[in-house]
């Protein structure tokens, strides 16, 4: 009930970016469902490789973010805004630009993963994650102050800007996420309970995890590269899918999945309703507070109950 709520309300609360009060409702509805659509997409993209990772790794503060992709997405698309200009920030090439810089991260920690395992791929992703942080936010400023064009919005995360080519790639990348995600499950669960239960059941964890990575790294790369920063979008709703339905795998994906749309919804309606200068209030100002508000209500009820 809650999801279709957010569902309906974000069809209708959120602004369509027409300043034009008579524009036809047709065209706003179309804008909205656009948007809509994207918000889902997302959320499959982010929310179902989390679940996957917190599994393996043993760890509810882990999420693709966490493990460097996020930084190599966003430093390869402010890389390529410094050297080829405005033509970087279009979507497609954004797109690319942060896909590619997102799984070349990932295949790093996957190497690290089927060479040392779990503690060592946290270690290697958490380096890298560092690394690049601080050089991906260095070329960002570097990038507005060259083009003269304000960069905030992207590192906030933003759907305002997804084209219809832009959504149709995404929509490959989530259901990529999708299926890897449900095609691991079992063994991320199995993983979750020890390395000896899991190899006993013939499962091998880091192999596991390296392919969770990679899903993780497309999923991630594709949301950075259209979309900018989301942060704790899959990290929140991971841990809430797990505490909605403990061992019970594929019912963890569809409530993970319905808990990150329902947020990702909502938040995108309420600050696309504000209007700026600039266009909407980018998504990750409000999505922040609202997940991590959810979050600790969830453990605390857990808490006293």
């Amino acid at each position: 009930m809650l999801w279709l709520a957010s569902f309906f309300s974000s069809l209708s609360l959120g602004g369509s970016g027409f300043a034009n009060p008579l524009q036809l409702s047709g065209v706003v509805l179309e804008i909205r469902i656009q948007r809509v659509i994207v918000d889902n997409l997302i959320s499959l993209s982010l929310a179902l490789p989390t679940l996957l990772l917190q599994k393996e790794l043993s760890n509810d503060l882990v999420d693709p973010y966490v493990l460097g992709t996020l930084s190599g997405a966003f430093l390869f698309i402010s890389l390529g805004a410094l050297i080829f200009g405005l033509i970087a920030l279009q979507q497609s090439t954004s797109f690319a630009l942060g896909f590619l810089g997102s799984l070349i991260v990932g295949t790093f920690v996957a190497f690290a993963s089927l060479r040392g395992g779990a503690s060592k791929a946290l270690i290697m992703g958490l380096a890298i994650s560092i690394s690049l942080q601080g050089l991906s936010s260095l070329l960002a400023y570097l990038v507005a102050s060259s083009l003269n064009r304000p960069f905030l919005p992207l590192l906030l995360g933003t759907t305002e800007y997804v084209d219809r080519s832009t959504a149709f790639s995404l929509a490959i990348a989530s259901v990529l996420a999708l299926v890897g995600s449900i095609a691991l499950i079992d063994e991320a669960t199995a993983v979750g309970f020890g390395e000896d239960f899991a190899r006993s059941l013939g499962i091998k964890p880091e192999r596991t995890l390296a392919k969770s990575v990679i899903v993780a790294s497309i999923g991630a790369g594709s949301v950075t590269g259209c979309c900018g920063i989301l942060p704790f979008l899959g990290l929140i709703s991971a841990n809430i899918g797990k505490r909605l339905c403990p061992l019970e795998p594929y019912y963890e994906i569809f409530t993970t999945f319905l808990i990150a749309s329902t947020v990702m919804m909502t938040s995108d309606a309420l600050s696309s309703y504000v209007e700026t200068p600039y266009g909407s209030l980018p998504v990750g100002a409000f999505l922040s507070t609202m997940g991590g508000l959810s979050l600790a209500l969830l453990i605390l009820r857990s808490e006293l109950i």
